[in-house]
Formats: structure tokens, C-alpha cells, sequence
């Protein structure tokens, strides 16, 4: 079993045991009449292997949830990247996983100090979060997107709107300025 005595100051972190899975259920068995969309939404596949890795047994997939299960964490990322990694994605890098948990806008949440790998080699313990990922949500995953890149016509689109709407706010402002100078105008007469 995984411990976190060799983890830096911060937060405590263990990994607990996952909590059992459910038992199947005949009611719940999959009719071929309906479609898999009718079902259950989408969850990206990164995303659902993601889960099943965190919620599978520390020893085997180097990796677990924070003691309060609102976290992942990675003892040895570089451990990770070089054993589990290859076995479900199609890298063997702790950078390459790093950036896939960034697209889709998990936290990392930082404990040490920058540059510590190069003195060491190794990646220090890694800890990321995000607000719909975690111990037991597996009904909040299709709430985990992929970052969508913006198009060039989205970004002059999106320019356009926020000028418009500093502007609005600038108006709101100079009529509460000129709210402000008659209220202060009447109190004082």
C-alpha cells in the first residue's frame, strides 16, 4: 500500500479504500432498443479512465484519492508515467499526462517549491483537482469537458461583445457619479 511519509508539507494525504462498487441490477440491464446517448451522457474516454484508474487499488495504479476524496494524487508521477500510463494512453510522460489533465481544467494544486525535478530527477508528488471529479461523483463526469480552442472569428466575437459591455458599465458608472454628486448635493441642504 502507498503511504504519504515521504510527501511534502501540505494538505494530508492518504488513499483510502474505494468504496465498494455497486451491484448490478437486472432492472438496469442495457436494452439494445435504446441508444447508448438516450442512456447516459457523454464522458470523454481520458475522463472515464481517469476514474476507474483513481478508484482502482493504489499498489496497481500509482495513484488514489486525497484523504477527503475531493483530489487525485500522484506519488510518483514519474512511476506513474512510466508504468501505468503506457498500459491506458498512448504516451509514457508525465508531461504529456499533465497537460491532458490541464485540457481539461484540473487544478494542479502545488506543494513544493518549482524546479525541484532537476535536482532530483524525479517529478514530486502531484495533487490536481477539479470541482466535478471526484470520490464517488461518477454521475459529474460528463461535467468534465475538454477545453474547446477558440476560433479566430470567436475571439474578434468575443472582443466585440466585451467592448460593449465596458462600455455599458462605463455609462453605469458616470449615472451613479451623477446620482452620487445629487444625493450628496441634497443631503447637505
Amino acid at each position: 500500500a502507498l503511504s504519504s511519509s515521504t510527501a511534502p508539507a501540505g494538505p494530508s494525504v492518504f488513499f483510502a479504500a474505494p468504496p465498494p462498487p455497486p451491484s448490478p441490477s437486472p432492472s438496469r440491464s442495457r436494452s439494445p432498443s435504446r441508444s447508448s446517448s438516450q442512456e447516459a451522457p457523454q464522458v470523454a474516454q481520458f475522463v472515464r479512465t481517469l476514474f476507474r484508474l483513481i478508484e482502482g487499488p493504489a499498489a496497481e495504479t500509482l495513484c488514489g484519492w486525497s484523504e477527503d476524496g475531493r483530489r487525485l494524487v500522484f506519488p510518483d508521477p514519474t512511476a506513474f508515467a512510466e508504468t501505468v500510463c503506457p498500459q491506458h494512453f498512448r504516451h509514457n510522460k508525465w508531461t504529456s499526462f499533465s497537460r491532458m489533465l490541464n485540457m481539461y481544467d484540473f487544478r494542479k494544486v502545488s506543494q513544493s517549491p518549482r524546479g525541484r525535478q532537476a535536482r532530483t530527477g524525479r517529478v514530486p508528488q502531484q495533487i490536481f483537482e477539479h470541482d466535478h471529479f471526484f470520490r464517488g461523483n461518477e454521475r459529474g463526469l460528463p461535467l468534465v469537458l475538454r477545453r474547446k480552442r477558440k476560433k479566430p472569428g470567436d475571439v474578434e466575437d468575443e472582443t466585440t461583445e466585451l467592448r460593449r459591455r465596458v462600455k455599458e458599465l462605463e455609462a453605469q458608472v458616470r449615472a451613479l457619479k451623477l446620482e452620487n454628486g445629487r444625493l450628496r448635493r441634497g443631503g447637505a441642504a
